[in-house]
């Protein structure tokens, strides 16, 4: 997809040199990288890696104790943020309210904020339910009568009638069995080809990063250890490499015992 074609201009962020910690133990050590315009950079690690508190900083919800994040040169967290670059975050759990059908979780933030009448939103709502393949009788159901997969997919759902320019994901695959995996990714793509936004996925998945990423970064004990194309990262897997090469011993130890097909369901 060109630039031109996209629905949603095109956004960067750049991440410096960024530090976190809690209670005086280190979470993010110095962490920094570029997400390209409209790509789709996949954040990988093990858990308790520090990705989810990275993303956590993107979106505004944590602060740096130092460093800095700049999301088309302006700072998450700042009072007018939002008002220029929508951002909507698709939580690992789905972060839908139990007490509200699906088809209210998904049309909650355009009814809160009056962006639309309430039989428009209705129409929007519907609209992206069914792309998602969640049908009319899906809608009226609450999030306790959905299975884990249509969770995410209602969780997608409610993001993206948002209309942000930037959508990050939060383990979007993790608790799914290999065939509703498949199709989360599918419809992530999907969203990405007609959308064109700039996209962050959190993941401990490899399929999946190989599937749907630009670019690759890797983070091992709140570390950036190495950053690539797909096809850099997954060259990784037949290097050789040296014993001394302590931190690239440690990406391909983590991309090894991390396969997982989610075509084959292996």
């Amino acid at each position: 997809m060109s630039i031109s074609d996209r629905k949603y201009p095109a956004i960067s962020i750049n991440v410096n040199r960024l530090s976190k910690s809690f209670d005086g133990i280190p979470i993010l050590r110095n962490i920094s990288f570029n997400v390209q315009p409209g790509e789709i950079f996949v954040l990988m690690g093990p858990s308790g890696s520090g990705k989810t508190v990275l993303l956590r900083h993107l979106i505004g919800l944590l602060t740096p104790d130092q460093g800095e994040i700049s999301i088309d040169g302006q700072h998450p967290g700042t009072p007018d943020f939002f008002d220029h670059i929508p951002m909507a975050m698709v939580f690992q759990n789905g972060g839908l309210l139990n007490s509200l059908s699906v088809e209210e979780n998904v049309g909650l933030y355009l009814k809160e904020h009056r962006l639309k009448p309430p039989a428009q939103i209705k129409s929007i709502v519907g609209k992206e339910l069914t792309k998602l393949n969640l049908t009319e009788e899906d809608a009226r159901k609450y999030p306790y009568e959905l299975s884990g997969g249509m969770k995410k997919r209602v969780a997608i759902a409610r993001a993206i009638v948002m209309e942000p320019k930037v959508v990050l994901y939060d383990e979007p695959t993790s608790e799914l069995d290999p065939v509703v995996a498949k199709t989360v990714v599918d419809e992530i793509r999907r969203i990405h080809q007609e959308e064109g936004q700039t996209t962050v996925i959190v993941t401990h998945d490899r399929e999946l990063a190989f599937e749907i990423a630009d670019h690759i970064a890797i983070l091992i004990d709140g570390t950036l250890l190495k950053m690539g194309t797909t096809m850099e990262i997954k060259e990784i897997l037949s290097q050789a490499i040296p014993k001394e090469n302590k931190n690239l011993t440690k990406v391909k130890n983590f991309l090894t015992i991390n396969y997982k097909s989610i075509y084959k369901g292996e």
